[in-house]
């Protein structure tokens, strides 16, 4: 990923070329293939580059265009290329000689702000435009790309990452307290689209555009998904023809790479259906073979995730590199300096997925796809039939829930059970459930703090048990009244935009880029148009997605239910190894861990085996590093 950013001085102050140097320098590792600085007056912008479209070789960023008092800085991939240079008749250019942020410009000035309307991609992007004497910047319909911001009266600074914000000395860097509580409660990571680790940096949201003027800044929506439309096709095997004609086309767009094209591979059919796309394709096109990445079991049988993609490489013609924990315990030293790097703390459960980016960069590859997230776009959440009980189909609900039982959850839970919960959620009045409601807030979080090691005094400074009712308003609500509502609401949950930046900022620090095809705006809408039955039928989940794969994968991959997540093992593998940092970095934690139950966590081998524990020593582990790296003397007054 390429890094942005700049300083825009809003009382008129000049920009210091030193503040941009330093902003630069902490953004170095994205400066694969270079720096530059541009500076004039009260605006300064900065690109660091790591070339991943074959166009980027020709890219010089940031570019002005003098004439037109234009300036651009931008980390992007245009996808609609064709269409742009038909649109804004460019056809006596030599495409490939164009760049994506020519485009991005090109169509700035023929539309101004409504440009964004008319871009396809993933793409972030600031423009100085000195005759109307604003800055207009803007973030990918998924958010695929980051954007982080600082704006005061004064100034308004942005950058990839925040630590290129903080990095000057003009911005408030007070510690964000409350998003420590969030890592240290892991599923308050998806709290918001806009908070950070320092309370005055935030996020632009997806699908958002800012327009900071030296009076005002407004942020206003570009994008949302349609609840209204439904695709009516004549046959299923339109629906699948239409899901894989965009399929190909998102992927396409995805190997248009400076260099050879990699994926990972897990054993779930999300991955391995872009795998075997995306190499049908390169076969088509070019000699050239996809690089595949994945992590398998140290356990020479009885892994299903392992032996599914030991099926996908044989079937596809992919040999594949296959990395396993053992491995990666062997390079511990290694991978745990790279995730000392991150950015946040939360980057630092990203092993598995830091260790397959670092092989494809060894390997020459600057392009990963992956699979995030089908569960998320080309399904819909498992409790989808208490919605069919809401609306009058009982014995749709019924038959959908016994299945589900069988199918997706493969016995773990039993149709009883599943209609025991449904049904309460269904039939218990709201009156009743607004009365129960503050009781079982409080049960959630003395649960939480009873399983997680947040010290109990942090947790009432921060008022724990309201942020655990703000995550709870993101979530499906009782009066949802279609299964597109649910399946927007679960598209639109901060949980995938957090997912998201998080893969960012590993591949980052890996010199990759991470491209995601089932994330593309015309998969994502035609996914939301879709009748439900193409989503879960039979207590099925993806199933558009699984008939689309068929004649691509295997039969056994095609129809496997269930999961199997290996990434876990991967971290654990290290834990062993992280006492002493435990150990030497505690008086960092006290403020916001239980300490004393922490050290009494890793006193034995015994009690470290437990996955739990394991979990919670990581965690600890985790901040300390980061918070080591914020203010090394374990003073507070080192950052605010």
């Amino acid at each position: 990923m390429s890094g942005i950013f700049g300083i825009f001085h809003r009382d008129g102050r000049p920009v210091l070329g030193d503040d941009l140097d330093q902003m630069s320098s902490s953004l170095a590792h994205r400066a694969v293939d270079g720096s530059n600085l541009w500076n004039r007056g009260s605006v300064g912008f900065g690109h660091n580059m790591l070339m991943t479209t074959p166009e980027a070789e020709n890219e010089k960023l940031p570019y002005e265009e003098v004439e037109n008092n234009l300036v651009i800085t931008a980390d992007a991939r245009i996808d609609n290329r064709a269409e742009l240079f038909s649109s804004l008749s460019l056809g006596s250019l030599q495409n490939d000689a164009v760049s994506d942020s020519y485009l991005i410009i090109q169509s700035y000035k023929k539309w101004g702000a409504d440009c964004i309307h008319h871009l396809l991609g993933d793409f972030v992007f600031a423009i100085w435009d000195g005759g109307r004497n604003n800055l207009f910047c803007a973030r990918d319909h998924m958010g695929v790309k980051p954007f982080y911001y600082f704006l005061s009266n004064k100034q308004f600074v942005f950058a990839s990452e925040p630590q290129a914000i903080v990095a000057l000395s003009s911005v408030d860097k007070e510690l964000n307290e409350e998003r420590i509580a969030d890592f240290l409660v892991s599923q308050l990571e998806g709290i918001d689209l806009v908070s950070t680790f320092y309370k005055n940096v935030f996020r632009l949201p997806p699908a958002k555009r800012l327009i900071v003027t030296p009076e005002k800044c407004t942020e206003s929506t570009y994008w949302q998904l349609d609840r209204s439309t439904e695709l009516q096709l004549k046959s299923d095997g339109d629906y699948i023809d239409g899901f894989k004609d965009i399929l190909n086309n998102s992927i396409q767009a995805r190997l248009r790479c400076y260099n050879r094209p990699a994926a990972t591979l897990s054993g779930g059919i999300d991955s391995a259906t872009i795998v075997a796309f995306a190499q049908k394709l390169l076969k088509n096109t070019s000699a050239e073979s996809l690089a595949v990445y994945s992590g398998i079991s140290d356990r020479t049988d009885g892994c299903i995730e392992s032996e599914q993609i030991k099926q996908v490489l044989e079937h596809t013609g992919i040999s594949g590199r296959r990395v396993k924990p053992s491995e990666v315990c062997l390079h511990a030293e290694e991978i745990l300096q790279v995730l000392g790097q991150m950015v946040e703390p939360y980057d630092m459960s990203m092993v598995l997925v830091a260790a397959l980016y670092q092989n494809a960069r060894k390997d020459g590859c600057r392009v990963v796809l992956d699979g995030i997230d089908g569960d998320i776009v080309a399904s819909l959440p498992p409790s989808y039939p208490t919605l069919l009980f809401r609306n009058g189909q009982v014995a749709k609900a019924f038959t959908e829930t016994f299945k589900q039982s069988r199918n997706y959850y493969n016995g773990k839970y039993s149709a009883a059970k599943l209609f025991y919960k449904y049904g309460r959620m269904v039939l218990s009045p709201q009156l009743l459930r607004e009365i129960f409601r503050p009781a079982s807030l409080t049960r959630q979080t003395r649960r939480v703090v009873a399983e997680t090691l947040i010290n109990s005094q942090f947790a009432q400074k921060v008022q724990l048990q309201q942020r655990l009712k703000q995550l709870n308003s993101h979530g499906i609500q009782r009066d949802s009244l279609s299964m597109r509502d649910i399946h927007i609401t679960t598209i639109n949950h901060p949980y995938l935009t957090v997912a998201l930046e998080r893969y960012d900022r590993v591949a980052a620090c890996c010199g990759i880029e991470p491209r995601h095809p089932l994330l593309d705006k015309r998969m994502v809408e035609f996914c939301v148009a879709l009748p439900w039955q193409y989503l879960v039928c039979e207590g099925c989940s993806k199933v558009l997605l699984r008939r689309a794969a068929a004649g691509y994968l295997p039969e056994g991959v095609c129809g496997r239910h269930g999961f199997e997540h290996l990434g876990w093992s991967f971290t654990r593998s290290l834990v062993p190894g992280i006492k002493k940092e435990i150990k030497k970095n505690r008086e960092h934690l006290r403020r916001f861990v239980n300490v004393d139950l922490l050290l009494r966590m890793v006193a034995t081998e015994k009690r470290m085996e437990k996955p739990a524990v394991q979990l919670n020593v990581w965690e600890a582990y985790s901040l300390a590093i980061w918070l080591n790296k914020i203010f090394p003397s374990g003073k507070k007054s080192d950052i605010v």
